[in-house]
């Protein structure tokens, strides 16, 4: 019976992490043209051209809306690593890839220039692709099977939450100007709300990890 529940745990932590992924390329902004249509990639490009961010009215951090890339990519790792035994070796590759996939999409355009990586539009994406492969490496060398399935549901829970949260409540704050942009009041897509599920989700599958690891301890 436990090893079904941490079964389900591990299966609901992978589901969730794919719901959020799916949901950051999914609109977050919703329009009748499908040429208006903004997911949280598009946004990050589109956010530079609005006319109150060029002109200093309203402040936004883009590299806010590139966190669930690297969030997912390494949750992917971690999980990776923490599926046991050799049947989940293709698994654990699938998920690997995945990772690798998601990180080079984080690499700015450009990349033989590097006057343009350090220069003040790609700096902060710069720096988070550099922290952000380093610590990938850095899941690939100590291999999360290792660690406690507690430290693995709180490294996947601070990774989820820190990398959801702060694009939406960037995008939230930027509403009234992306209305002022649009000429109308936009609907917030489906993608926003199946992220924040997939959230819940993975937070569900993290809890069992955690109700498991303290029955472990104690047993």
């Amino acid at each position: 019976m436990g090893r079904w529940v941490l079964d389900v745990g591990r299966t609901l932590m992978l589901l969730g992490l794919l719901l959020i992924l799916v949901g950051y390329w999914a609109p977050w902004v919703d329009h009748p043209a499908a040429g208006l249509v903004q997911n949280a990639f598009d946004l990050s490009e589109f956010v530079k051209f609005m006319p109150q961010v060029k002109s200093g009215s309203e402040r936004v951090v883009r590299w806010l809306f590139f966190l669930p890339l690297p969030a997912v990519a390494l949750g992917l790792s971690v999980l990776a690593h923490a599926l046991p035994g050799p049947r989940q070796r293709w698994l654990r590759r699938g998920l690997v890839a995945v990772s690798v996939v998601l990180l080079i999409i984080l690499i700015p355009p450009y990349p033989y220039t590097l006057e343009r990586l350090l220069g003040d539009e790609f700096r902060a994406r710069t720096i988070l692709v550099l922290v952000s492969w380093t610590a990938f490496l850095l899941t690939l060398a100590w291999r999360g099977r290792r660690l406690s399935r507690r430290r693995i549901a709180s490294l996947l829970t601070l990774l989820t939450l820190v990398g959801t949260a702060s694009p939406i409540v960037q995008f939230l704050s930027l509403r009234d100007a992306l209305e002022a942009v649009y000429g109308r009041p936009i609907t917030i897509g489906w993608g926003i709300w199946l992220m924040v599920g997939g959230v819940f989700v993975l937070l569900g599958g993290t809890a069992l990890e955690v109700g498991m690891g303290k029955k472990e301890a104690t047993g």
